[in-house]
């Protein structure tokens, strides 16, 4: 920690990418081939770095990524995007859907980086009309 004075630090947090991908590994190996796990990097990967966590869980077989809104699943696609990762390999889920107030400009972000939003009732569709091509999603 070079340059900080770790007397004055109440807590910090180091991220073993290999421990993250081996646990993300196990918890697959448990939920069976079967089942696809989503792997949950919402708010900054809960504060650990969303760029480093998404491209490690990814490598490390994510199938789904979950973020909490559009703009944070543009900021994880960019990153995929940069680190080489296909976007036919991993899906990202944004599981707040469509909000209220942002609709329209989610709607155009979900298209773009061919996110996937939860919806929950038939108006979540609507600022999705008129988009080419059609986003997917995951109803619930």
């Amino acid at each position: 920690m070079a340059g900080i004075e770790v007397a004055r630090l109440k807590s910090w947090i180091e991220v073993s990418k290999e421990r993250l991908a081996d646990n993300f590994r196990a918890v697959a190996a448990v939920a069976g081939a079967e089942t696809e796990v989503l792997a949950v990097v919402k708010a900054n990967a809960y504060g650990h770095g969303v760029e480093g966590c998404a491209v490690t869980l990814a490598r490390a077989g994510a199938q789904w990524l979950g973020v909490a809104d559009a703009r944070e699943g543009t900021r994880v696609r960019r990153t995929l995007d940069a680190a080489g990762i296909a976007r036919a390999d991993l899906a990202i889920l944004v599981m707040c859907g469509l909000l209220p107030g942002d609709a329209a400009a989610d709607a155009g972000l979900i298209a773009k980086y061919e996110l996937t939003p939860v919806v929950w009732k038939s108006t979540s569709f609507e600022p999705t009309r008129g988009i080419r091509p059609p986003p997917s999603f995951e109803t619930r």
